[in-house]
């Protein structure tokens, strides 16, 4: 029941770059129905930006839960490492700073699923990858119709299709560390109604260590359901989709490091005055859509509402708040060496009102993020050889964020923490709030030669700030954005296409700053070549994007203190430059067993081009020379994936090469986080409905560095190992 012209657009005003098989199959999932059009090289040609396609096949192949590993094989992407399991991902594109995602648009089946977009857009939340059946990157002109925070670009996280027939799959797992993973998923298909049901779940103890033998591990459960119904009225061929989901996790994290010293002994061990630290969250939502097809328009109407609530109970300070954590483990000397003993357990404290008493933070949070959002395209002129389509968005969007952050006093005793008299104290307590009327165009003209696809995005926003904890600090600003963009491709051949293109990305201030800041501003362009005589796949893309003004916010997970939080700095222009590249192809080995290889390759060069003062512990404190590097961006990336398959087997791995990066702008107490190689491996075996596998991941037990923010070194994940078996019953 899908016309041509919706084909027609989910395919080319959504271009993927297919990444998994290199088959000649296309497939979309914008109507939540599959559309396969065997044999459309070209509609993968076709894009004027870049966009990437990680399908399910691809997800299968390596079964990863950590969002990081799934997002490595695309160029263009950074990922600045956490935990090691990938429950907090720090997301960027193109050189825009990955630190809690907020300068990246993140959607869920083309939706806003961050827990607040606009008034607090640190992604703390991140949707369950067991639910994820898909994931499209877009970067460039591709970015026009995702906001708010575009700089970087947008990731669209795809769940389950509705079913064609009745079907039931499982997937149980065990492996290092305690780990157990399970997945069912039930679906039903009745006429034209659907279902499809999504329960799973995932824990582990955790590869770090604590001396008293504490959990450092965590536990997430999710549930999601979606619901579809196909009819007829009104003049269009209608699909009404309904989605509720349920999520939730304890994890046993900390943002306390390691001196360099203690990480070259024993990365993995932990300080005793983390052994308290813990987050806690719950998420649910709800989408309703309506997609209408009127032959020649496409209509689709959506409303969406999301409630996150989370509490992380973490290492926070000293009680003598002159002294910085940070600066105790970059520089363990000193009068640093007694507080490094209290951190460890070695040194007990003296009094429940001295200097070294330990503070534990109590960051408990609540979000809502709701909205209505409507798409329309039609059909303006079509021939056999010229086509012109209009396409446009709009969303009325609202979302919040209430604060109530308190801090708890601790003795450290025996290397247990024990809490003493000292009242609680309330460090933050108020509610920001974003409204925002968004909308977005796009007009699309094809002839046998052109492809040209001129836009523009505007945000007419409006953030408050009510604080309860400071007096007269409520706060309001107005925003007005109008961001155009437009991508030109040239056709070489039926094979090759010539891109170009360029679009203002932005950033918006917190909801706490005066209407003197401005929003982060970068003009970006893209310039690059395609050719895909598939199963060879060449693209060669070179971008530059020139910030006016970027902007650095202040947060606990960058060594913030509270009466900054969410503060904005201005770091003036910076500029990001660079070239990536996809080399892939799919080679026939005879008797039915292929080996698909794909090398993915990026190269940039970030920097401030102004000298400008910093107090944002994320750039430095001092000032930031000219040339200085944006913190957390890798010179290159290099990603190699080869696999061999047939009919029984998949055997499959992949190796990221990530060069060396700093954790700070100004050189004094800048430390270097030093270049890497991380290779993992699977293998499945399949035999009638049933399969069983197996993973390593970090198959050389490499051990690195992935952070020094906010206080010490902290690794990447250990070596691990992974059995399961798949069915579908």
């Amino acid at each position: 029941m899908v016309s041509e012209l919706t084909k027609f657009i989910l395919i080319t005003s959504i271009p993927l770059t297919a990444l998994a098989n290199n088959s000649e199959d296309v497939a979309s999932n914008g109507s939540n129905e599959v559309i396969e059009v065997v044999g459309q090289r070209k509609k993968i040609l076709e894009s004027t930006g870049s966009a990437h396609l990680i399908d399910e096949d691809k997800l299968k192949q390596y079964r990863y839960s950590d969002i990081n590993r799934i997002l490595q094989t695309v160029p263009g992407v950074y990922l600045q490492e956490e935990d090691g399991f990938g429950l907090r991902p720090n997301i960027g594109l193109r050189g825009a700073h990955p630190h809690r995602s907020r300068k990246v648009v993140i959607l869920e089946d083309g939706e806003l699923i961050g827990p607040a977009p606009y008034a607090a857009p640190a992604a703390y939340y991140f949707p369950n990858t067991a639910n994820i059946q898909s994931i499209e990157v877009f970067k460039g002109p591709a970015t026009i119709p995702y906001g708010p925070n575009n700089v970087g670009g947008a990731v669209n996280l795809l769940t389950a299709e509705l079913p064609l027939d009745n079907q039931a799959n499982m997937e149980v797992s065990a492996g290092s560390y305690d780990l157990f993973r399970s997945k069912f998923t039930t679906g039903l298909r009745q006429n034209d109604a659907s279902l499809i049901l999504t329960m799973s779940q995932i824990e582990s103890s955790g590869f770090k260590t604590l001396e008293n033998g504490g959990n450092t591990g965590f536990k997430k459960r999710s549930i999601l359901a979606k619901t579809g119904y196909e009819s007829s009225f009104a003049g269009a061929e209608h699909e009404l989709i309904a989605k509720f989901g349920y999520s939730d996790e304890v994890s046993h994290e900390t943002y306390l490091g390691l001196t360099d010293k203690d990480f070259q002994q024993d990365a993995f061990q932990r300080y005793a005055a983390s052994q308290l630290d813990k987050m806690q969250w719950s998420h649910k939502q709800f989408m309703l859509r309506d997609t209408m097809d009127f032959g020649s328009t496409l209509l689709t109407a959506t409303i969406y509402h999301n409630r996150f609530f989370r509490n992380w109970t973490k290492f926070d300070r000293f009680g003598n708040d002159q002294v910085s954590a940070r600066d105790i483990l970059l520089n363990p000397t000193g009068t640093n060496v007694t507080y490094l003993e209290l951190l460890k357990g070695l040194r007990d404290s003296e009094s429940p009102t001295g200097f070294d008493a330990i503070w534990l933070s109590n960051n408990e949070r609540s979000y809502v993020s709701e909205g209505v959002a409507l798409q329309f395209s039609t059909d303006v002129y079509r021939t056999a050889n010229h086509s012109q389509s209009l396409h446009l968005g709009l969303r009325f969007h609202r979302d919040q964020i209430e604060r109530d952050h308190t801090t708890d006093s601790y003795q450290m005793r025996s290397k247990t923490l024990i809490r003493d008299v000292t009242p609680r104290q309330l460090t933050t307590a108020n509610t920001d709030r974003g409204e925002a009327i968004s909308g977005w165009a796009r007009y699309e003209i094809t002839t046998p030669q052109w492809l040209i696809r001129p836009g523009v995005r505007t945000e007419f926003v409006q953030l408050n700030r009510n604080d309860e904890s400071t007096a007269n600090e409520d706060r309001e600003r107005h925003d007005t954005i109008v961001a155009p963009g437009i991508g030109i491709g040239y056709r070489l051949s039926a094979q090759q296409l010539l891109i170009a293109g360029a679009y203002e990305g932005f950033t918006l201030p917190s909801p706490g700053e005066s209407e003197e800041i401005k929003s982060e501003q970068s003009y970006n362009y893209e310039i690059g070549w395609r050719y895909y005589p598939l199963p060879l796949q060449i693209e060669l893309i070179g971008f530059l994007s020139d910030y006016k003004n970027i902007l650095g916010t202040c947060s606990f997970s960058s060594g913030c203190s509270a009466d900054n939080l969410d503060r904005n700095f201005s770091g003036g222009q910076a500029l990001i430059y660079g070239f990536e590249g996809i080399l892939a192809n799919r080679f026939s080995l005879g008797n039915g067993s292929y080996v698909p290889v794909s090398l993915n390759y990026t190269w940039n060069q970030a920097q401030f081009t102004d000298t400008v003062a910093s107090s944002n512990p994320e750039w430095g404190v001092g000032t930031i020379q000219k040339g200085d590097p944006l913190p957390y961006i890798p010179r290159y990336q290099i990603s190699l994936a080869v696999a061999w398959q047939n009919a029984q087997w998949e055997l499959a791995s992949t190796t990221k090469f990530t060069g060396k990066a700093v954790d700070q702008a100004i050189a004094q107490d800048q430390r270097t986080i030093a270049a890497h190689q991380v290779s993992d491996l699977s293998a499945t075996y399949f035999f009638t409905n049933w399969e069983l596998f197996a993973k390593v991941d970090n198959v050389t037990d490499e051990v690195y560095v992935v952070s020094y923010r906010p206080f010490g070194a902290r690794p990447g994940k250990a070596r691990s190992f992974e059995l399961g078996v798949g069915a579908k019953l």
